[in-house]
């Protein structure tokens, strides 16, 4: 039993850092995992690519299209439509009285009559009567006869006419001019004319017969208003000439007269009252001044005047002085105390004391008698106003009544005058009535057919002579957009549902992957016929193959130093990815670069480098982790320069064992003393154990994805794989890509290939 050594740590890469990833290259920390919406770019492609279902559908969808038009619509449900004109008169045609609308109203009483010939033209009573009569045409077209077995009694069964009529016979108006349009769908062109007529026909009858009876009743009912219009007017003409005479007024309503005398008198009566009131101010004056004079008790001085006036007083006075005369004289000669000058005194005081008391009595006298008289003159001024302004709100009720009658006269002549030509309208329309009746002329009514012809009477249609229904164009380019539409559909429907890998925009959804490149499909590549796809980039270096191969070396040499990154390993998600491929083309590429490479084969499940190279089995890899045999005895030359190869040799019972020993560690730190580069060509790491042993263990990990093998999530694992396992992911190389499906290399391989024959 083989003693295995303990067991090592991962191997990390050397230190010397990386330089950055090629522009546009998805790096790791990338977002965009999950991504499921497509571009403008992805939207052509797809269409690019489903170009031809697109058109097989459309063609297909277009013939099926033309086929149901042909032999189903046109057989089975085919249907000529036939259209006539009716024409309104105008309110002026009508009714003289509403000559004088506005637009709008015009407008607005047109549509309304529109409307209302349009609703009775759809009338289940007028469409019976069109035809219940057995001799009517539209009982003898093929369009009745089809509702002619089912009837009760074998009769005809016009209850499913009507409702077919319902469907198939239309009226519409048109805006804003005095034209109704009729139409009937029948599947024989004559009986959409004949249809029409006969029912444009009764209808027309009955507008003409109802436009008679009902200008014989205006006739009536107008000369009734003219009657009544008369007497209206009369009795406005009297209670004219009575306002008017009232007032004064001429014919046209002009005040003159008694209102004019009435506006003189209020007038000179407010100048009156002006001076009235002038009086009054004045007289209360006067009044309050001798009252609050008499109150105080003073003695104003026209009342002094008037109390010295009095003879009583005066003589009072005149013998109060003749007596100091006499006291003067005797006290020349007599002592003051003398009986003759005591009695003098005695005399001349009492005199005295009459003269105030006269002087008292008349003061209250004369005071009295001048307030009396002041408080009479104020009140007489007083009075004079009352009566003043009597007179002014007298004459104010007059003139305001005759204002009134005045407005109301100036009513009375509008009055007359609206009336006057109202009756003038109403004597026009009947003038015109009769004369219409006198002429008997009733040919139109207020509605007519626009192609009557005059002189016969009859209706003229056109008859079609296109189907209305189906119209060809129009099936087709319906079935067109069904096909169309549908082939579309299913296109983005597996666009949108294909999970696998086809193109780099796949690998961003997924995220966080670094792509390296991109190798063509061997089938699109002329060059590489006749060389193995193993070693293209050595056996057919001009091909589109090893181009891209090249690509894939120098991005790898700026996805990680090469001087640091020495041990590299060629993994893949599943089988059958062109790992090896890869790996012996990467390893050659190094190669021929200078670079010294040992390639190992590290899949001891499927080997496959021995088969390559054309080199024998007996001892390898497996040899050399075991001990059983060195590196120099088991490494062989191959016909590339500086590219050796280690095949596995016999399977060991433990390979995962050995590679998570210590004796990889020294194997790698062993050819690594020789080589410039270590490449692993391993198996899937989704499926084989060892490949999940080693790839901790070197400095990088390359990843092989197939275009269209594998899916998004399939990648993803790998990728989540790596990263709990602490690989050094370097990126993703996408193989096998197609021209066809994946619409990457077909303009590239041409141009590619154009640019070296041309030499540029």
């Amino acid at each position: 039993m083989t003693t295995l050594p303990q067991t090592t740590g991962n191997r990390f890469p050397r230190s010397g850092g990386r330089t950055p990833a090629i522009p546009g290259a998805i790096q790791p920390g990338m977002s965009g995992a999950g991504q499921i919406s497509l571009t403008p770019a992805d939207v052509l492609r797809v269409l690019r690519q489903n170009f031809w279902l697109i058109a097989m559908f459309l063609l297909v969808s277009l013939a099926i299209g033309f086929a149901i038009n042909k032999f189903i619509l046109e057989k089975n449900f085919k249907q000529f439509t036939a259209v006539g004109q009716l024409r309104l008169q105008s309110p002026t045609e009508i009714d003289p009285l509403n000559s004088g609308t506005t637009r709008g109203q015009y407008l607005a009483n047109l549509a309304e009559r529109q409307k209302t010939h349009a609703t009775m033209l759809r009338q289940d009573v007028l469409w019976r009567q069109s035809f219940q009569n057995p001799e009517s045409a539209i009982r003898k077209t093929s369009w009745f006869s089809g509702f002619a077995t089912t009837g009760e009694n074998g009769g005809p069964d016009v209850d499913r006419a009507l409702g077919d009529l319902r469907k198939k016979f239309n009226v519409t108006v048109i805006p804003e001019s005095e034209l109704i349009t009729v139409s009937m769908s029948a599947a024989d062109p004559d009986d959409a004319v004949v249809v029409i007529r006969e029912i444009v026909r009764k209808y027309l009858e009955r507008e003409q017969v109802g436009s008679t009876v009902g200008q014989s009743d205006e006739l009536n009912t107008l000369r009734a208003m003219r009657g009544r219009q008369e007497t209206t007017i009369s009795q406005l003409q009297r209670q004219i000439s009575e306002r008017q005479a009232a007032l004064g007024a001429d014919s046209m309503g002009n005040r003159l007269g008694s209102v004019g005398l009435l506006e003189l008198q209020v007038g000179q009566l407010l100048g009156k009252r002006v001076e009235a009131i002038d009086v009054l101010n004045r007289a209360e004056i006067a009044f309050q001044t001798i009252d609050q004079a008499l109150t105080r008790g003073e003695m104003p001085g026209e009342l002094a005047m008037a109390v010295d006036a009095d003879p009583t007083l005066q003589n009072l006075q005149a013998r109060s002085e003749e007596i100091s005369t006499q006291l003067e004289a005797l006290s020349l000669s007599l002592q003051p105390e003398h009986l003759s000058i005591r009695q003098a005194r005695v005399q001349q005081d009492a005199i005295n004391r009459r003269i105030e008391d006269r002087r008292n009595e008349m003061r209250l006298t004369i005071g009295n008698g001048v307030r009396e008289t002041r408080r009479a003159e104020r009140d007489a001024a007083a009075a004079q106003v009352q009566l003043i302004d009597s007179q002014v709100k007298e004459l104010q009720t007059r003139l305001g009544q005759l204002s009134t009658q005045a407005a109301e006269l100036t009513t009375l002549v509008e009055t007359r005058k609206v009336e006057q030509d109202r009756l003038s309208k109403i004597v026009e329309r009947v003038t015109t009535i009769e004369g219409n009746l006198s002429r008997r002329d009733q040919s139109r009514a207020s509605i007519w057919w626009v192609a009557a012809d005059d002189t016969t009477g009859d209706f003229s249609i056109d008859k079609p002579k296109t189907m209305s229904f189906p119209i060809l164009w129009q099936t087709m380019a319906f079935a067109g957009l069904i096909g169309t539409g549908l082939a579309l559909g299913i296109a983005f429907l597996k666009e949108l549902t294909d999970t696998s890998i086809r193109s780099p925009r796949d690998i961003t959804r997924v995220g966080q992957l670094n792509l390296l490149g991109m190798i063509p499909h061997e089938q699109d590549d002329p060059e590489v016929a006749a060389s193995d796809l193993n070693l293209i980039i050595s056996q057919a270096p001009h091909s589109m193959i090893a181009e891209q191969f090249r690509h894939v070396r120098t991005r790898l040499q700026h996805a990680a130093s090469l001087d640091t990154t020495r041990s590299l390993l060629i993994t893949s998600p599943a089988a059958g990815d062109g790992k090896t491929t890869v790996a012996c083309n990467i390893a050659a590429g190094l190669a021929l670069n200078g670079r010294k490479i040992l390639l190992v084969d590290a899949n001891f499940r499927r080997p496959q480098l021995h088969s390559v190279f054309g080199l024998t089995n007996e001892a390898g890899f497996g040899n050399v982790l075991a001990q059983s045999a060195s590196i120099e005895s088991t490494v062989r030359k191959t016909n590339v320069p500086n590219l050796d190869v280690l095949t596995t040799g016999p399977r060991p019972a433990n390979p995962t064992e050995l590679l998570e020993s210590q004796l990889l560690t020294e194997f790698i730190d062993r050819s690594l003393e020789e080589y410039d580069h270590v490449i692993f060509d391993t198996g899937p790491i989704l499926l084989v154990s060892e490949t999940v042993a080693l790839a901790p263990r070197v400095d990088g990990v390359i990843t092989v994805v197939k275009a269209r093998a594998n899916s998004r999530g399939l990648l993803q694992r790998l990728r989540d794989t790596l990263r709990q396992l602490k690989a050094e992911h370097l990126g993703v190389v996408l193989n096998g890509v197609r021209q066809q499906t994946g619409g990457y290399y077909g303009r590239n391989i041409k141009s590619y290939y154009a640019y070296q024959s041309n030499g540029n």
